[in-house]
């Protein structure tokens, strides 16, 4: 167990580069494009946000406002936190992605110079729409992300689906607002904030399970059991999205049947597990 933790860079590494991804792989400036994650291959998210977090001085500096308006030096950063995410351009250190910083660089964008999110993005919200499935469409007939082309169209099918989430969000605060169902909404709400961390620390457990699952059932409706995913994603593209879209619905109805069981029984053990 020690040696396996010292070639991982010590028992620090277990948390902050445990494991590699997509090895092998190459970004189009042919540096190598693979990634590392935790032991606990979720929390990679914060040890990106832990990164992005020391370079929020820098950051500050470059986007905010001078003079009440967006300053050249806000809009040079802006493009090229986007050209390096949109590029997929990868860098060797673990945690420092164009990712993050292009999400984080883009928020701290808005809010520094005072752009309100919602309204942004909710006054687009039918182009936004529109753009987000024919973004999905392209990238389901290019073969999803096993084909260059659906990797290439990918950042942009994320970017919009996030802008179509939050239009959502915004959609269903304004409705709530002005319904006599506001009360309930808040209430359900905040009764199930909890489940949220446990969500997202607890599907990596079953995620691989759920996972081959669907595999199989996807080899039984289509009669190809031992094929790779690449071939299944040229071959019947469906499928592929079909096994997608259900692991997210079985994935968090199994993490919320838990969440549930654990505040009935264990209550203690369930706030402990959620973070409070």
């Amino acid at each position: 167990m020690k040696a396996w933790a010292d070639d991982l860079g010590g028992w620090i590494g277990l948390y902050w580069s445990a494991m590699k991804l997509g090895a092998g792989q190459v970004d189009i400036w042919g540096h190598p494009a693979h990634s590392t994650v935790p032991i606990l291959l979720p929390f990679y998210f914060i040890r990106n946000l832990i990164v992005v977090d020391l370079f929020t001085p820098l950051l500050h500096f470059l986007l905010r406002s001078r003079g009440g308006k967006v300053s050249p030096c806000a809009f040079v950063t802006i493009a090229l936190l986007s050209f390096l995410y949109f590029t997929q351009t990868s860098f060797i250190i673990p945690g420092f992605t164009a990712e993050t910083f292009f999400f984080f660089g883009w928020g701290a964008f808005l809010s520094l110079n005072r752009f309100e999110l919602s309204e942004v993005f909710y006054s687009r919200r039918w182009t936004i729409a529109i753009v987000t499935i024919i973004l999905f469409v392209a990238m389901l007939c290019k073969g999803y992300l096993f084909s260059r082309a659906g990797k290439i169209i990918a950042p942009f099918f994320t970017v919009s689906v996030v802008m179509a989430m939050i239009n959502l969000a915004t959609w269903v605060v304004k409705r709530s607002c002005s319904d006599s169902m506001s009360s309930k909404l808040k209430d359900g709400a905040i009764r199930w904030q909890d489940a949220t961390f446990l969500i997202f620390a607890f599907h990596f457990f079953i995620h691989h399970d759920v996972f081959k699952l669907l595999n199989r059932i996807g080899g039984a409706l289509t009669g190809y059991y031992d094929v790779r995913m690449m071939e299944m994603a040229n071959r019947f593209p469906y499928v592929v999205i079909m096994n997608y879209l259900l692991r997210i619905v079985i994935i968090v109805a199994i993490c919320m049947f838990v969440y549930v069981i654990l505040r009935k029984f264990l209550p203690r053990v369930c706030s402990i597990l959620c973070g409070r």
